[in-house]
């Protein structure tokens, strides 16, 4: 019987970290509202998420900026102030907890 060995490539494996969940898990209510809002309950968030990661980027160009458009101004209406993607979910997370009622 041969001796059979198989030749691995010898690059170096990169490891992949998460950011961090502090904040995330400080206001994981208000980011549980958030998620639902944007149709994406349970979703794995970190520190650095924002909304632009919960919009829609495949298909055709115009329909996405459509669709996100319409996403938008759900959820501003929904929080009642103005949301937009470049915002992160935990600075959303905070000015729902600093709205007066």
């Amino acid at each position: 019987m041969k001796n059979i060995t198989k030749k691995f490539n010898t690059k170096k494996i990169k490891k992949i970290e998460l950011a961090a969940t502090n904040g995330i898990d400080q206001y994981q209510r208000e980011i549980d509202v958030i998620l639902r809002i944007l149709g994406h309950p349970g979703a794995l968030v970190t520190d650095e998420s924002s909304i632009w990661d919960f919009l829609s980027h495949f298909g055709y160009e115009k329909e996405n900026k459509k669709f996100n458009k319409k996403l938008l101004a759900k959820i501003s209406g929904r929080l009642g102030f103005e949301v937009t993607s470049k915002d992160l979910l935990i600075e959303v997370a905070q000015k729902i907890t600093e709205f007066e009622f």
